[in-house]
């Protein structure tokens, strides 16, 4: 078994278990309360049940299991349950609906191998990185879930991230003829209406020094 397996080594992975307070698992491990959790559901997503079905969540289990990981899904699904049972509508996406333990916790409604769908583009015990499940909810009833895990798991557990997505223009020379960043040439080498060839950050900043020079002037 590769090193990065090893307990050592996937001890960093420490997840709260508040997830299933109520449903008295404190006195379980984790991977076990998944494994009933999934197994619970496999009569309701399989009526037919297969062989092929049972190999898979084995499968994704084990993975689970060697990447420490059990916590991490039990918190996704405890916060889905949560949007369920108070009517907020909410959806998985992303790589998570490779995985039929995803599936089956209903983080995600696309059944994985009805589909063909890989799970190791979700989580591989080859290489592996810390998976990102997705989740939607409705706009307007986002704030009750952020309160509802502030309040589960506590505001020194729980944090808000965002993305910051900047574009930038890039230099472009033909022949006889050089294009500079920023132009209206710029612009038009990325089709893009004359005056728009700078990122959003940019033209704040074009756009400062705008609002200054016209301050000096007026003076």
């Amino acid at each position: 078994m590769p090193s990065r397996w090893q307990p050592a080594a996937r001890s960093r992975w420490i997840f709260p278990t508040a997830g299933c307070r109520s449903l008295n698992c404190q006195r379980k491990r984790p991977l076990r309360f998944l494994y009933e959790l999934c197994h619970r559901r496999l009569p309701e997503c399989y009526p037919a049940l297969q062989p092929v079905v049972l190999k898979q969540l084995a499968h994704e289990l084990e993975v689970i299991e060697q990447a420490g990981l059990a916590g991490y899904f039990l918190i996704v699904w405890d916060i889905v349950r949560f949007a369920r049972a108070q009517g907020i509508r909410c959806q998985g996406r992303g790589s998570a609906a490779n995985s039929i333990v995803a599936y089956l916790l209903g983080i995600t409604s696309v059944d994985p191998l009805a589909h063909n769908l890989l799970f190791e583009r979700f989580l591989s015990s080859d290489k592996f990185t810390m998976p990102d499940i997705d989740i939607d909810f409705a706009a307007d009833r986002r704030e009750e879930v952020i309160q509802y895990v502030y309040g589960k798991y506590g505001r020194a557990h729980t944090a808000m991230v965002c993305n910051v997505v900047t574009y930038q223009a890039h230099h472009r020379t033909a022949p006889g003829r050089s294009r500079t960043p920023g132009t209206g040439d710029d612009a038009g080498a990325l089709c893009l209406p004359v005056g728009q060839g700078q990122c959003g950050g940019c033209r704040i900043d074009q756009d400062r020094s705008a609002g200054a020079a016209h301050a000096g002037h007026g003076q």
